[in-house]
C-alpha cells in the first residue's frame, strides 16, 4: 500500500536519498509500496558482518570497558570476527566466499597491528569521539505552499579527533573505489559534516571513506563554500583535492530531492541503467534494463 495523498514521506537517510538519485521507480517500489524482497546477498552480509566487526574493536579501543560478545580484547575480537564474518557468508555457495573471508581478515589484522588507515587513528595523537554515532537533523521547508518538517537520520561510522580538528569515516566493503564525479557530487559525507557540525558545534576539517577490500582511502576536505577556483581545481584530470558539497547546497539538494520524493510524478519515474540487472524490481517495472555482465551472457 502507497501513501495516501495527503500524507508526506518525511523521514529521510542517506542510503535512501542515494537510491532516489539512481532511481526513484525503485526507491518508490520499497519505501512508498513497502513492496518487501529477500534483499540478501553475500556482499550485503558481508558489509554488514565487517562493519559489526570494525564496530566492535573501535568501541573497544575507546572504552576498554566495553563489553563486546566477540571478546576482551582486540585479538580476541579479530579472532572471533573472523569466525563471525564467516557464519554470516557460508550459506552462500561460490567461489567469493574464500577470497571475503581473505579479505576481512587481512583488514582486521592491520588494525590489531596498526597498520595503514589505523596507524593515525590508533596513535597517541588522535581520540575516538564517536563510534556508529547516531544523527537527526531537523529540515523545514515548503511543500505545496505550506511549512512542513522533515527528517534525515543515519549513522557515522567512525568520528575522531587528530591534531588538525575532527575527521569522520565511512568504511566501504565495496570492490572498486569512487571516481571523481561521485566523490564530488555524493551527499554522503556533506550530510555528515552538517551532522557533526550540530552535535559538536563545529565542521569536520576532512571526511574519509576507507575502503577495507582495497586498503585504500579516498578523503574530501571540507569547506564552508565551494568557490570557482575550487570547482577549476576539482576539474583536473587528477585533482589533489576533493571539496565536499557546501552546507548550504548540500540542504538545497536534500530539500529538493524530499520535494521529487512527495511529487507522484517524479518518484515513479524509472531511470534504467547496469543497474537494473541487480534490481529486485527488475520483473515489474517495465522500463528496466536487459543489459547483463559479460560473464552472465
Amino acid at each position: 500500500m502507497g501513501l495516501a495523498m495527503n500524507e508526506i514521506h518525511d523521514k529521510l537517510s542517506y542510503s535512501q536519498i542515494n537510491n532516489f538519485h539512481n532511481c526513484p521507480r525503485k526507491w518508490s517500489y520499497q519505501y512508498i509500496d513497502n513492496i518487501k524482497t529477500t534483499g540478501k546477498s553475500i556482499y550485503l552480509e558481508y558489509g554488514s558482518a565487517v562493519h559489526y566487526v570494525l564496530e566492535n574493536m573501535l568501541r573497544h579501543t575507546q572504552n576498554k570497558d566495553f563489553k563486546t560478545e566477540l571478546g576482551s580484547s582486540i585479538s580476541d575480537i579479530r579472532a572471533n570476527g573472523l569466525e563471525y564474518v564467516t557464519g554470516r557468508i557460508k550459506d552462500f555457495k561460490g567461489e567469493d566466499l574464500y577470497d571475503l573471508t581473505q579479505l576481512a581478515d587481512s583488514e582486521f589484522k592491520r588494525y590489531l597491528n596498526k597498520e595503514g588507515f589505523y596507524a593515525e587513528i590508533l596513535s597517541n595523537d588522535a581520540k575516538i569521539e564517536g563510534v556508529e554515532e547516531p544523527f537527526s537533523l531537523e529540515i523545514q521547508t515548503l511543500l505545496k505552499g505550506k511549512e512542513v518538517m522533515f527528517t534525515l537520520r543515519g549513522f557515522i561510522d567512525l568520528v575522531y579527533r587528530d591534531r588538525n580538528g575532527l575527521v569522520v569515516v565511512d568504511h566501504k566493503t565495496s570492490k572498486s573505489k569512487f571516481q571523481k564525479k561521485k566523490r564530488r557530487d555524493d551527499l554522503q559525507l556533506p550530510i555528515y559534516f552538517m551532522a557533526i557540525h550540530q552535535k559538536y558545534g563545529e565542521y569536520p576539517y576532512k571526511g574519509v571513506y576507507n575502503f577495507t577490500k582495497l586498503n585504500i582511502q579516498q578523503e574530501t576536505t571540507f569547506t564552508p563554500k565551494v568557490t570557482r577556483k575550487m570547482e577549476e581545481a576539482m576539474n583536473e584530470r587528477n585533482p589533489k583535492i576533493i571539496y565536499g558539497t557546501d552546507p548550504q547546497q548540500a540542504k538545497k539538494e536534500i530539500i529538493q530531492t524530499f520535494k521529487d520524493m512527495n511529487n507522484e510524478k517524479k518518484r515513479r519515474k524509472a531511470n534504467p541503467s547496469p543497474l537494473c540487472y541487480f534490481c529486485d524490481y527488475k520483473q515489474m517495472c517495465d522500463k528496466a534494463s536487459d543489459w547483463v555482465p559479460k560473464d552472465k551472457r
